[in-house]
């Protein structure tokens, strides 16, 4: 057999290096290092020509795309209340293009392989191969601290919870879309075996339980349920079946269950969320930690985490009726609105739900683009799916994770965008070929 070219192999170290660097704080100039190394040198050898897909679905994507960055622009001129801090922001918006460009790159690279399939599942395994070093790394610190007698709930080796939510959300797309396409298709495409895919599902579903996140388990259900139906839709229905997803429903509300045990956040959360929506009334929430908590009915004092989230997703959507052609660019598009508005000078920025934050900055046609956008891609990789591309499916659940996932969390920026825009790229890229053969 022969060994793959020196391209392939570069593309496949770059993209595990890229994915690796992308969740570590404090490696930004690294890691904008070698992603213009990578473009070099993907330019260089591929020479690209601009031209849109075949595919109807991909070209909409595209217009869709150039529509949204077109609209940030013109709507910040126009209606943004601090445009001269959403221009400095739009860095980010251009980063993530620019990644999702050097996805697409990155997945031409295969076709200078002498096996095309080999070679794309090179790619995609580089990818989740970064997200399993760090699902290990997390692990292993927890039972280093069991070592040490020390508890490792809801500790992480580096930076806050969320972001290795992020990570284990990213790696359940694509192991979960790997499983069930082994399951329907017969065949597998990533370069793991069947035994080491299923320790890795289930050590992704507890690490998510470990770091207690609830969000990231969230995002795993609903993972979980949309798998199951793109299972259902393309095999035909058999007891063995019926018993294997109440197999995997029991295991599925097992986890949330003992989530819910060791997280003690959750039996205050309805409480929580009924003083949070009382905006005007309580107002710690523009200040946290100037003031003493809210006290719920019974007496005891909110759940932080829980009030905070529901009261910043109130204010959020008074503030979009009030701008609904958004306040300019940016993730600090919350706390420009609640300053001007409320006439305060707070350190807000987020209201910690993605989606609320860009409709926010962009109004209404700028959240309906990248619903569009998202929906777009999703159908591309449903039908990819159904056509026998594992790619396709890949594509279609890690959309709808980071979709689910900036509902409920400010995810919409930073790290997280540019690497969910070159995985998304990768995955499209492939997809699209996988689809021509």
């Amino acid at each position: 057999m022969k060994q793959p070219t020196w391209l392939l192999t570069f593309s496949t170290l770059w993209l595990a290096l890229v994915s690796f660097l992308y969740p570590i704080p404090h490696t930004v100039a690294l890691r904008d290092l070698v992603l213009l190394v990578g473009c070099v040198v993907l330019i260089w050898k591929l020479k690209p020509k601009f031209h849109l897909p075949d595919a109807r679905l991909a070209r909409t994507a595209l217009v869709i795309l150039a529509l949204l960055s077109l609209w940030t622009l013109v709507q910040t001129s126009l209606f943004g209340l601090m445009p001269q801090q959403s221009f400095s922001l739009w860095h980010n918006w251009l980063n993530s293009i620019i990644a999702m460009f050097l996805g697409i790159l990155v997945g031409q690279t295969s076709q200078h392989d002498v096996s095309h399939d080999a070679a794309t599942a090179r790619l995609v395994t580089a990818v989740a191969a970064a997200a399993i070093f760090h699902l290990v790394w997390l692990l292993g610190y927890q039972l280093w601290l069991t070592v040490l007698d020390q508890s490792f709930w809801a500790r992480t080796p580096f930076a806050e919870k969320d972001w290795h939510g992020v990570i284990l959300n990213f790696l359940f797309a694509l192991l979960l879309a790997e499983a069930f396409f082994r399951s329907i298709w017969k065949n597998k495409f990533l370069l793991v075996n069947t035994p080491q895919l299923a320790i890795l599902i289930v050590a992704t579903g507890l690490a998510s339980i470990t770091i207690m996140a609830r969000i990231a388990v969230i995002v795993m259900v609903v993972l979980i349920a949309a798998a199951c139906l793109a299972y259902v839709a393309r095999v035909r229905l058999s007891r063995s079946i019926l018993f294997g997803l109440a197999l995997i429903a029991v295991v599925t509300l097992s986890m949330v269950s003992w989530s819910v045990i060791k997280d003690k956040r959750w039996s205050n959360f309805l409480a929580s969320a009924k003083i949070g929506m009382q905006i005007d009334t309580y107002r710690y929430w523009q200040e946290p930690g100037r003031t003493p908590l809210p006290q719920t009915e019974s007496g005891t004092p909110v759940e932080e985490s829980a009030y905070l989230r529901i009261a910043w997703a109130t204010v959020a959507l008074r503030e979009i009726e009030r701008h609904p052609l958004g306040v300019g660019f940016g993730y600090k598009a919350f706390g420009v609105a609640v300053n001007d508005h409320y006439g305060l000078n707070t350190l807000l920025e987020s209201s910690h739900s993605g989606l609320l934050d860009f409709t926010l900055a962009n109004g209404l046609p700028g959240i309906a683009l990248w619903l569009a956008l998202s929906v777009t891609l999703m159908l591309l990789g449903w039908r990819a799916f159904a056509a026998g591309s594992p790619t396709g499916l890949m594509l279609f659940l890690f959309v709808l994770g980071y979709l689910v996932r900036c509902a409920l969390d400010g995810q919409l920026s930073g790290w997280r965008l540019e690497w969910y825009a070159l995985v998304t790229g990768l995955l499209t890229g492939i997809t699209l070929r996988q689809q021509k053969k």
